[in-house]
């Protein structure tokens, strides 16, 4: 037996219908060539009367039929071609997407480790805070604190969550109705939590409400992401604004600084993976931003603020 459990000395039934094929064509050109040249022959015979006009046609002839086979054979030598290279295409695409579906199966089995492992944790330190909150008696700063952790906690149980869905067909949540408004406020509070932020003025304005279908935890990775670059971006001494637009076809949100902003020759490259403009940067935070933004099917880019700084540019549609 052949591989393929072909039995050995028997053609292949691909290459037999190529053979097949291959002689149809041959047996229709040596047909009609035969048929050409009877015909021609005596339509000569037939037209001319001395030697030297029969010679003159039988080379017009020739050459016409030289000239008729050569057209032919271009026109299919250039199909021919023309398959091949969108074979060899496709096969590319085919060979791409291979690699694409391995490189997310192991994306997906270590994503799911890190999650396991890191929900372990969290679990203790969501578990505290609940004991925390019934037990303890808190001032409003304190309990305001305590909160915002808890917040934290949820959030980064979400991603776990999230990242252990990764490499699944599932893996993407339906959209919710929720309030950005509410999401940019609390992304804010959180915001000023931060170790870089005692000195730097961040202010949210939009309308009070607007409430719309998202991806609420990507959403929050979006606002986050650039609010973080933002305070990073002025040494946490600057301003910061996050501003919000309705509109009736899409909602847009702009995150402003007063940094030192990005070179128009690097911003097409600061939404790539592992590119990163800080020494102690990992490239990953804006890229996560772009791919949050796709989920949303909206759009992000990146220009200069009236602020003196960068202004990141998110896009996103009013009906999701």
């Amino acid at each position: 037996m052949a591989q393929g459990g072909q039995p050995e000395g028997e053609v292949p039934r691909y290459l037999a219908n190529y053979n097949r094929t291959a002689l149809a064509l041959s047996a229709a050109y040596l047909l009609i060539c035969s048929i050409y040249i009877v015909l021609s022959d005596r339509w000569v015979g037939y037209l001319t009367r001395s030697t030297e006009e029969q010679v003159l046609f039988q080379t017009y002839k020739g050459i016409a039929f030289v000239a008729f086979s050569a057209a032919l054979i271009f026109a299919m030598a250039r199909k021919l071609l023309q398959r091949m290279a969108a074979d060899q295409r496709r096969l590319r695409e085919q060979q791409q997407s291979l690699i694409e579906a391995e490189r997310r199966a192991t994306a997906g089995l270590m994503a799911h480790a890190i999650a396991h492992d890191m929900n372990n944790v969290l679990t203790v330190g969501m578990a505290n805070v609940e004991l925390l909150r019934s037990a303890a008696k808190l001032d409003n700063e304190a309990g305001e604190m305590l909160n915002d952790i808890g917040f934290s906690f949820e959030r980064l149980h979400d991603m776990t969550r999230r990242m252990s869905r990764i490499g699944h067909a599932a893996d993407q949540q339906p959209a919710e109705k929720a309030d950005l408004m509410d999401i940019a406020r609390r992304v804010v509070q959180l915001a000023k939590r931060h170790r870089l932020a005692d000195r730097c003025a961040i202010a949210v304005s939009g309308p009070d409400q607007l409430p719309c279908l998202l991806h609420v935890s990507q959403m929050q990775d979006i606002l986050q992401n650039l609010l973080f670059n933002a305070i990073e971006a002025v040494n946490g001494e600057g301003r910061v604004e996050i501003r919000v637009t309705a509109g009736p076809r899409e909602h847009t949100i702009e995150v402003h600084d007063s940094g030192p902003g990005v070179p128009p020759e690097r911003r097409a490259q600061i939404f790539e993976a592992m590119y990163s403009t800080k020494p102690s940067g990992m490239g990953l935070g804006l890229m996560s931003v772009k791919a949050a933004v796709k989920t949303h099917r909206g759009r992000v880019e990146v220009a200069e603020s009236p602020l003196g700084g960068a202004c990141f540019r998110v896009a996103v549609p009013a009906h999701l």
